[in-house]
C-alpha cells in the first residue's frame, strides 16, 4: 500500500524540510492506527524507520509538497522526486551516463530507482509511475501493481498539534479533524516502462 500525502501550503525550503519530517513521523503512526487498526509504533534504527514485532515493512520518501509512506508484507523501498528543470549532469556521472543521452523523465526514473533499490537492498526491477508532477519508484519482491491512496492535508493544518489531532478516515470527512484516505484509480496514473539503462 502506498500512501501519498499532499500538503497544500507555501513554505520556504527549511520549513518544508521540517514539515516533511513532521508529516512522515505523525502519519506513519496514524496510518498504522487508523487504517491498519494496529497499536504498533514506527521506530527508527540507524535513521531507518521500522515497526518492531510487526509483520509490516515500510519505506518513507518525500519531495517538495509530497510525503510518501509505503507499507508491505515484505521488504520494500520507495522514492519520489518532483519533476523540475535542473542540471543533472553530475548525478548522471555517478551512473556513468552522459546527460545528452538521457531524457528528463529517464533521469528521474534512474535516480528514484537507485534510491528505492538502495532502501530495499533488493536487486529487482522497480515499478515506476508518474503522480501529478512526481516520478515514483517502488522496489519490492511483489511485482503486482500497488494499491495507492491519496491523503490531502488542509492548508490550515500545518502545525504539530493540529496534525496529531487529525483522524484518518476512508469515507468522506465528517468534521474538521478528519482527513480522507482516498484510493487512486491506478488507471489514471502513467506507469513507466522498465528502465533499460544499466545501473551498477
Amino acid at each position: 500500500d502506498i500512501f501519498l500525502i499532499n500538503f497544500e501550503t507555501e513554505l520556504n525550503k527549511l520549513e518544508t524540510s521540517k514539515f516533511q519530517k513532521c508529516v512522515s513521523k505523525i502519519f506513519a503512526n496514524k496510518i498504522l492506527k487508523d487504517f491498519y487498526k494496529s497499536d504498533y509504533k514506527v521506530l527508527k534504527k540507524s535513521n531507518k524507520p521500522y515497526i518492531k514485532n510487526n509483520p509490516l515493512y515500510l519505506s518513507i520518501a518525500h519531495s517538495e509538497n509530497l510525503v510518501a509512506i509505503v507499507y508491505d508484507k515484505d521488504i520494500v523501498g520507495f522514492d519520489v522526486e518532483f519533476i523540475k528543470k535542473r542540471d543533472y549532469e553530475k548525478i548522471l556521472k555517478f551512473f556513468n551516463l552522459e546527460a545528452e543521452n538521457v531524457s528528463q523523465i529517464e533521469f528521474y526514473q534512474i535516480w528514484t530507482n537507485y534510491e528505492a533499490s538502495f532502501k530495499s537492498c533488493l536487486k529487482v526491477p522497480c515499478n515506476n509511475f508518474i503522480y501529478k508532477n512526481y516520478v515514483c519508484s517502488l522496489s519490492s519482491k511483489n511485482n503486482a501493481l500497488p494499491v495507492i491512496y491519496e491523503i490531502t492535508i488542509p492548508k490550515n493544518k500545518i502545525n504539530d498539534n493540529e496534525l496529531i489531532n487529525l483522524k484518518l478516515v476512508k469515507d468522506s470527512a465528517k468534521n474538521e479533524n478528519e482527513v480522507v484516505i482516498q484510493e487512486i484509480n491506478i488507471a489514471s496514473l502513467e506507469f513507466l516502462p522498465p528502465e533499460t539503462l544499466k545501473i551498477e
